[in-house]
């Protein structure tokens, strides 16, 4: 009996971090941005639907220009979600683009060299690969008057997964990246 009703307190949790995260896109889609990143973050680590609020996230965060969030999500992804079945190729490549947004097309093109390694040439990755090309040729022009400095944001992405789980918040995680992109 016990059991029965464990489960069924796990299954009850689950549908409402489920009604969470649609009322967040929700939410969203009406202008109500930080409406909906607060309930996207209220959603337990526990939750089986924790994947897809940190995937509905860093694609808000995206639109919104975000980029030191991006960055963390995407790293905090990367290294979380990297095995599983249903990992997706089209919110990794939001980190991907994100660095191109900021001209940073060295570290782009390896991010994207290192999840073909990782995932293959999945569904999504010939459209990043072009995205990446356009960026490059039409975007804005990277400053070469500026010295990259990686001291520290260098460091927080070379964190290993058992450094990521200890952060315990990783809504909260942000890894800044200079923008090399002249104003």
């Amino acid at each position: 009996m016990v059991r029965v009703t464990f489960i069924l307190l796990l299954l009850t949790a689950d549908v409402q971090a489920e009604d969470m995260v649609n009322l967040a896109i929700t939410s969203y889609k009406s202008g109500e941005s930080h409406k909906a990143t607060s309930i996207l973050k209220e959603i337990s680590s526990q939750s089986g639907q924790f994947k897809r609020s940190i995937e509905t996230l860093m694609k808000i965060y995206y639109k919104e220009h975000l980029w030191p969030r991006v960055f963390g999500l995407g790293t905090f992804y990367r290294h979380n979600f990297n095995n599983h079945a249903d990992f997706s190729m089209d919110v990794a490549s939001l980190e991907v683009l994100a660095l191109a947004q900021n001209c940073q097309y060295e570290l782009a093109q390896k991010l994207m060299e290192s999840l073909t390694q990782a995932h293959g040439k999945k569904l999504g990755y010939k459209a990043l690969q072009e995205n990446l090309k356009i960026a490059k040729s039409y975007g804005l022009k990277e400053d070469k008057l500026k010295e990259v400095t990686f001291q520290t944001t260098g460091e927080r992405w070379k964190l290993d997964k058992s450094e990521f789980s200890r952060l315990g918040d990783p809504y909260r995680l942000e890894v800044k990246v200079e923008n090399k992109c002249k104003s």
